[in-house]
């Protein structure tokens, strides 16, 4: 909360104050209304975030790319073993 405030109060000088019909219009804004009008400097600014990507059905091959089956590898499969069976060995 602090932060906020700090935020509001390091703006509010910047912004433009645009008062509701039954609101009078001050050269000092309040908190509230610096919130109000903090919108417009956050479009102003922008976001570091990236562009959204493009979303719906992929373009598939490009045309005259080459298509080859996949590699098919054989099935491994592991028997069961009986343990052997340790033979006595006489002296």
């Amino acid at each position: 909360m602090p932060l906020l405030t700090w935020q509001l109060w390091l703006v509010r000088l910047e912004v433009q104050d645009s008062p509701l019909p039954w609101q009078k219009s001050s050269p000092n804004c309040s908190p509230g209304r610096t919130a109000n009008a903090f919108a417009a400097v956050l479009a102003l600014i922008g976001t570091p975030a990236p562009a959204p990507k493009p979303r719906g059905k992929s373009p598939g091959w490009p045309p005259g790319q080459p298509r080859s089956r996949r590699i098919r590898y054989p099935t491994v499969r592991k028997r069961f073993s009986k343990p052997k069976v340790a033979t006595k060995k006489s002296a």
